[in-house]
């Protein structure tokens, strides 16, 4: 029997979370504008997902690809960068 689900190829993750050092992260203008420009992107067949924490005052990071030494590349410079911000 064939469904949706063997449409799905799953691949490599990384997920890392950002801790933000005080509580006006959310007004930092140039925080919100780097993951704007990242957030829900795709980058040679590397999908990237950046988001405010809901619970707790951190950024959720989470890269996911086929090659796993491409996505923790990218993975790290792109936390690198938003701790140059933070």
């Amino acid at each position: 029997s064939s469904s949706v689900f063997d449409l799905y190829k799953p691949y490599p993750q990384i997920q890392k979370n950002i801790k933000l050092k005080d509580s006006n992260y959310l007004e930092n203008t140039e925080l919100k504008k780097i993951i704007k420009l990242h957030n829900n992107k795709i980058y040679n067949d590397i999908r990237v997902l950046i988001r405010f924490s809901g619970t707790e005052p951190c950024i959720r990071l989470l890269i996911e690809g086929e090659k796993v030494n491409k996505i923790k590349y990218l993975s790290n410079k792109l936390k690198k960068e938003i701790q140059n911000i933070i």
